[in-house]
């Protein structure tokens, strides 16, 4: 009999220290027991034992949650990263330069064609200039 209760005992052991796999928990959890934590009644220890995760974790999650990154750090949102967006801005400020030399050619052809003065900034519009000098307007009198 002694040898079954050992045996037991033993079984019940391997069982208790066995590791326990990473649970990954949704944010509406996350938020949960961070609400959880925050009650007076009860410590944050006691809450992260009673829901088996460490607490470090919890005080992470209730700095994320505090800084209103708790939301976005797991909801699903996708994050671009930091060196793309670089990338984008740069594109869009390169866009914006052309855009700009564009209106810029569009001015002048129109001021052009109604018979007004011309900017003298022409060194920077090199088709505009060539069109002037070869009167490929046509019929439009400059």
């Amino acid at each position: 009999m002694p040898n079954t209760k050992k045996s037991e005992q033993a079984e019940k052991n391997k069982h208790s220290n066995a590791i326990k796999r990473r649970r990954r928990r949704s944010v509406f959890e996350k938020l949960q027991i961070v609400e959880e934590s925050k009650s007076s009644l009860t410590t944050i220890c006691s809450v992260a034992r009673k829901n088996e995760i460490a607490p470090n974790l919890l005080y992470l999650w209730r700095r994320l949650e505090k800084e209103g990154k708790l939301k976005a750090f797991n909801a699903g949102v996708k994050v671009v990263p930091a060196s793309a967006v670089k990338l984008l801005q740069a594109r869009i400020y390169d866009l914006e330069l052309l855009l700009e030399k564009k209106n810029k050619e569009i001015e002048i052809l129109r001021a052009k064609i109604s018979g007004k003065p011309i900017i003298n900034d022409l060194e920077k519009y090199p088709l505009i200039k060539m069109a002037i000098k070869y009167d490929l307007f046509g019929d439009v009198n400059l």
